[in-house]
């Protein structure tokens, strides 16, 4: 990549620690969307299958994350994260700044570990089609493919939001068969309350993302 990503202006850090409702990385997955068609799953229970598979991608980008903040504060900065774009094909030469500041969603100029996630996912948008991450991150790829599989076994209108009745229809539909349902109405509601992070009974990419990143075991830095 030509591009440096040293420098920028501080944006104007906001209070709440939700991702805005329609991100970058949201507008990107409905780009995606039109392309993919209809998602591969069946059930709930082949996505539980694919846990594995996401987090051991989650798990590399974790340790990407640490093995780039190079003084260990938590946080990657602008230089620290350029240097992991560079393993990325086929980016343009802008796409380091226009990641860093779609990924830095609560505008105070570093990238926490939710955003390094997010960066990420941008760039593995944003490459070309025959782009490849670097060994280290290949496993994060399948990662995220699972993801959009997943998000869109969910979004049954397609329209790149999850609706609180989707989700709980998915959720009541595979405890439905099981030997004993009860207490699944409580479940599947909770299991939503862990991904509306702003309680506003809708549900993106982003916060998705981050809700799957949790039910992988991967743990997360405070915010």
């Amino acid at each position: 990549m030509g591009n440096s990503c040293a420098g920028g202006t501080k944006k104007t850090q906001k209070k709440n620690n939700a991702p805005a409702k329609t991100t970058a990385l949201d507008l990107k997955l409905r780009e995606v969307m039109q392309a993919h068609g209809k998602s591969s799953l069946k059930s709930l229970n082949s996505l539980l299958m694919k846990f594995s598979t996401v987090g051991a991608g989650f798990q590399d980008c974790r340790n990407a994350f640490e093995e780039y903040d190079r003084n260990k504060n938590g946080t990657i900065e602008r230089k620290e994260l350029k240097e992991v774009l560079d393993q990325v094909e086929g980016l343009d030469a802008n796409a380091c700044d226009e990641i860093f500041k779609n990924a830095d969603m609560n505008g105070d100029d570093v990238i926490s570990f939710k955003e390094f996630i997010v960066a990420l996912t941008l760039a593995y948008f944003s490459k070309s089609k025959d782009g490849k991450m670097s060994l280290q991150l290949g496993r994060f790829e399948e990662s995220i493919a699972v993801a959009i599989d997943a998000f869109i076994f969910f979004d049954t209108d397609l329209d790149g939001t999850l609706q609180k009745e989707e989700v709980l229809s998915t959720f009541n539909q595979a405890t439905s068969s099981a030997r004993s349902s009860r207490g699944a109405p409580h479940a599947s509601r909770q299991r939503f309350e862990e991904m509306d992070w702003d309680a506003d009974g809708t549900i993106s990419f982003t916060e998705f993302l981050f809700a799957l990143t949790g039910w992988a075991g991967i743990e997360e830095d405070d915010e």
